[in-house]
């Protein structure tokens, strides 16, 4: 291939990033393969951002956080108008450094912190209480035979178990969840009548932690709310700003995702009878199949980065300063490292080499949470649900966005007790 056809490949490769789109939304994984074949790296002209698919590529920028800053992360894909700029100042704007969007080396104090609220051996001690949810939610709409399992279950599962392990109302649940709702809204580039009210949301978030952080410092609890604003890093305690933004993507990172898991895993089993059969047979392959979920239909499709300097990354220059999206969705189906990708498959052999939760620093530190929310979530489901299978005539759709992916909906039906 000449080099000015692998310039021309790779323009219209960037030309077909576009995952605000529906169409791109209902099934990205046909451009994710066209682009680590012609163009792992191509730039967008419509976002203005080099586009990372290929498992090699990505793996290279994750694994250097100096060059690849998350410092951006939490930026906006277009500065906000200056009319939402006002009102998001309103609060605390721009955002403080998060778990997200941080780097070495207050990161690495920070996650240290985390670490421990989040350790392994710590989050199985929650799984009576995890399946203790899930069962209460089960009993709301066991009896009726048919649920859109998103709305009723999936969502309310691991935000239940964050929301408690935070120390947040359950009864404040709703409102956490329409705040967090309008939050990333603004991530999808929004007209400013849309975005005004959402800004204001997001002031009016930000107002709710700062009265609970009030509380916890005058009325300490036995959650990680109180843990957090007693945490000192060399000395040092987190900032109200940053004690609210960690909050903020506590909450939303822990549900959001889980909620995606949740609704894939669930759809994946249920159109693919094979390989429900062979979990049947088989029930220690429920962990497998969590991670096969987690590969084949990635709930965080991709995240940003920012180049500190100028670089070369699989032959394209990166100039300083540019955004870079990499996309562990495509990773996870790249046929360098996996065998018929495409296949979802819970007996695949061989270690579970995912990206679904990040690689290197940044490497998700709810992994075992979201693991076991997800395996007692299907585990509670077809232990209830007799029969459980998909509504007839039911297509999932999918919420456009540059992060994540499940479906919106996901009506189900089963063989009711009368």
């Amino acid at each position: 291939m000449t080099s000015s056809s692998h310039e021309a490949d790779a323009a219209l490769v960037g030309e077909g990033y576009d995952p605000l789109s529906p169409g791109y939304a209902e099934d990205p994984y046909g451009f994710y393969a066209r682009a680590r074949r012609l163009a792992p790296v191509c730039y967008s002209t419509r976002y203005d951002a080099w586009v990372v698919t290929g498992h090699a590529e990505l793996m290279t920028v994750v694994m250097d956080p100096a060059l690849y800053s998350s410092s951006d992360n939490l930026s906006l894909p277009v500065p906000p108008a200056p009319e939402v700029r006002a009102v998001l100042e309103e609060g605390h704007y721009p955002w403080a450094p998060t778990l997200f969007n941080d780097d070495p080396p207050h990161h690495t104090r920070a996650r240290a912190l985390f670490s421990r609220a989040f350790a392994a051996r710590r989050i199985a001690t929650l799984e009576p209480a995890i399946r203790e949810i899930a069962h209460a939610l089960v009993d709301e709409f066991a009896g009726q035979g048919t649920v859109d399992l998103m709305e009723r279950f999936a969502y309310r599962l691991p935000l239940t178990v964050i929301a408690d392990l935070v120390g947040v109302p359950r009864s404040d649940m709703p409102q956490i969840k329409a705040w967090h709702d309008d939050w990333m809204s603004l991530f999808t580039m929004p007209s400013v009548e849309q975005a005004l009210p959402a800004a204001r949301s997001v002031v009016a978030y930000q107002r709710y932690y700062e009265a609970l952080i009030a509380d916890r410092r005058a009325n300490p609890r036995e959650d990680l709310a109180t843990a957090l604003t007693q945490a000192e890093i060399d000395g040092a305690g987190f900032s109200l700003e940053e004690l609210i933004a960690q909050l903020m993507l506590i909450l939303g990172a822990a549900h959001e995702t889980t909620t995606h898991l949740i609704g894939s895993l669930v759809l994946l089993m249920l159109r693919n009878p094979e390989q429900r059969e062979a979990l049947e047979a088989n029930p220690h392959l429920i962990g497998a199949a969590v991670d096969e979920a987690l590969r084949y239909s990635s709930p965080v499709q991709a995240e940003p980065r920012t180049a500190t300097r100028d670089a070369e990354l699989a032959g394209v220059t990166i100039p300083k300063g540019s955004r870079l999206y990499v996309v562990f969705a495509s990773a996870n189906r790249d046929q360098a490292v996996w065998s018929t990708p495409d296949r979802f498959d819970i007996t695949r052999e061989g270690p579970q080499r995912h990206v679904a939760f990040g690689h290197g620093i940044h490497f998700c530190i709810g992994a075992p949470l979201a693991r076991l929310e997800a395996r007692i979530a299907y585990e509670v489901l077809t232990e209830r649900l007799p029969g459980l299978r998909l509504a007839p005539g039911y297509t999932p759709a999918y919420q456009p966005s540059f992060f994540f992916r499940g479906p919106r909906a996901l009506d189900l039906e089963w063989d009711a007790m009368t």
